[in-house]
C-alpha cells in the first residue's frame, strides 16, 4: 500500500467534523442582526428560482469554474458537457444545476427547516428523510426532525441558514469520484478518490470537507493525495450563489446558499479536519506506514483506533453538549456562550479567498496537538475531574473559533458585491 494511505484510509470514516451544524449556526448567528433581525423570507421551490434566473446562473457558474481553475491547486477542471444550459428542459433543471456544481444530483433541495431543541413545529408538516438527503439514513436517526415549507410561506432567515448549514452532511458531496460506483461520479472529472474506500457513504465527502494545508513537507511529499482537498471550491461557489440570489430578489435561496457555505467554513475550524492525525508527527506517521507496508499491521491499527476514538469523542462532546444546552434553554451554557463570543471576530478579520488556508485551517491545525492531548487525558480510565474540565475548556476554545468563522463568512456573503 502506498505510503500514508495506510492512515488516510481512516479519514472518510471521520468525514463529519462538527456534529449538528444547524445548532452551531443558530447559536453563532443568533446575535447577528443582519441575520437574526432580518425580515422573514419567503420559501421558494428551486425550480422557480432556476426558471427565473437561468441565464444569470449559467454565467455565474462559468465564472466560478474559471475562478477555481485559477485559484485552487490541483483543481480538476469541470468537463464541458456539465456546463449549465438555461435553455434545457425545465423538468431537469435541478439535476443539471447540481451537475454543473459537481455535487450529488439526487439532493432534493426541498424547501424545509430542521427543528432544533426547544423549537415548536409551528404547524408545519414533518418531512420524510428521502425528501431531505441522499444518504440511506439521516444523521442521528430518530432525533432530527425536518419540517416542510410551502411555496410562499414566510420563514425567519435564521431558521433557513441554520438548517441549510447541516445539508452538506446530508449527501451533497457523496459519490462524486470516478471509482465511487455512481453514474455521475463517472462523468464529473474528479478522478479517483484521493483516499479511503470510494464506495462507502461519506467516503467521497472527505476531500471537500477537509483541508490539509499545513502538514509537514515530508508528509505531503510522501502522500501527495493530501493536496487533493477542495473545500475552497464549495466556500467560494456558495458565497457567490448567495450574493447572486440576494441581488436578484430570491432571498430564500440567498439564505440557503449562505448556509451551505457556512458548513465548510465551520468544518475547517475543527482540528481533525485541518490535520491528518492530530498529536502525531510526520516521522511517526512515516514509521507506522513503513511497518504496515512490511506486514507489521499492529501499530497502524492502534493508531487508527486512537485517531477514530479521539475524533468521535470530540464530536460527541460538542454535539451532545450543544444539543442539551439548547433543549434546556440554558443561555449561560459555556459552549453556547463560546459560539456567541465575538472577542475573536476582529482578529479573524473579514472572510476572503485567503481565509480557508491562511486563517481558518491554520488556527485549527495549530491547536490540533493540544486538542488530541486533552481528549486523551480526559478519556483515560480513572481520569480526575480536572482533566474533564481541561477538555471542556479546549472545546469551548474551538467553538469560539467556529463562531467567529461563521460570522465572518456570513458577513462576507451578505455584502452587496460580486465574488472575488
Amino acid at each position: 500500500m502506498p505510503f500514508a494511505l495506510a492512515l488516510l484510509l481512516a479519514l472518510p470514516a471521520l468525514a463529519r467534523a462538527w456534529d449538528g451544524h444547524a445548532a452551531l449556526t443558530w447559536a453563532a448567528l443568533s446575535g447577528e442582526p443582519a441575520v437574526a433581525a432580518a425580515a422573514p423570507t419567503v420559501a421558494e421551490p428551486v425550480e422557480a428560482f432556476l426558471a427565473a434566473e437561468g441565464e444569470g446562473l449559467a454565467a455565474l457558474l462559468e465564472a466560478e469554474e474559471a475562478w477555481a481553475r485559477a485559484h485552487v491547486p490541483r483543481y480538476p477542471p469541470r468537463p464541458e458537457a456539465l456546463r449549465f444550459d438555461p435553455r434545457g428542459d425545465p423538468a431537469t433543471a435541478r439535476v443539471r444545476f447540481l451537475e454543473a456544481l459537481r455535487v450529488n444530483p439526487a439532493l432534493p433541495l426541498t424547501p424545509h427547516v430542521q427543528e432544533l431543541p426547544g423549537q415548536a413545529g409551528g404547524g408545519r408538516p414533518e418531512l420524510a428523510w428521502p425528501s431531505v438527503g441522499t444518504l440511506p439514513t439521516p444523521p442521528h436517526p430518530g432525533r432530527l426532525v425536518f419540517r416542510a415549507l410551502r411555496a410562499g410561506e414566510p420563514v425567519p432567515p435564521l431558521e433557513v441558514v441554520a438548517s441549510a448549514s447541516d445539508e452538506p452532511d446530508h449527501g451533497l458531496d457523496v459519490g462524486l469520484f470516478e471509482d465511487s460506483g455512481t453514474p455521475f461520479g463517472a462523468r464529473y472529472g474528479y478522478g479517483k478518490a484521493p483516499f479511503g474506500d470510494p464506495r462507502l457513504p461519506f467516503a467521497t465527502q472527505a476531500p471537500f470537507h477537509m483541508g490539509f494545508f499545513h502538514e509537514a513537507r515530508l508528509l505531503t511529499l510522501l502522500a501527495p493525495a493530501l493536496a487533493r482537498t477542495f473545500p475552497e471550491v464549495r466556500l467560494h461557489a456558495f458565497a457567490s450563489l448567495a450574493r447572486f440570489a440576494f441581488a436578484r430578489g430570491h432571498a430564500y435561496w440567498g439564505w440557503r446558499f449562505l448556509g451551505f457555505g457556512l458548513h465548510y467554513a465551520q468544518d475547517l475550524t475543527q482540528p481533525y479536519h485541518a490535520t491528518v492525525s492530530p498529536g502525531t508527527s510526520a516521522l511517526e506517521l512515516a514509521a507506522v506506514s513503513a511497518l504496515d507496508a512490511a506486514g507489521v499491521h499492529g501499530p497502524r491499527q492502534r493508531r487508527l483506533e486512537r485517531l477514530s476514538d479521539l475524533h468521535l469523542a470530540l464530536e460527541a462532546e460538542q454535539g451532545e453538549g450543544v444539543w442539551r444546552a439548547l433543549a434546556a434553554g440554558d443561555g449561560a451554557d459555556p459552549l453556547l456562550a463560546a459560539l456567541r463570543d465575538r472577542s475573536r471576530d476582529a482578529a479573524l478579520g473579514p472572510y476572503d479567498d485567503a481565509a480557508p488556508r491562511a486563517r481558518l485551517s491554520a488556527v485549527a491545525n495549530g491547536k490540533a496537538a493540544r486538542t488530541a492531548a486533552a481528549l486523551e487525558a480526559a478519556l483515560a480510565p480513572g481520569a480526575p475531574p480536572a482533566r474533564r474540565a481541561a477538555l471542556e475548556a479546549v472545546l469551548a476554545d474551538l467553538l469560539r473559533d467556529c463562531g467567529a468563522a461563521t460570522r465572518s463568512y456570513a458577513r462576507a456573503a451578505l455584502e452587496p458585491r460580486p465574488a472575488s
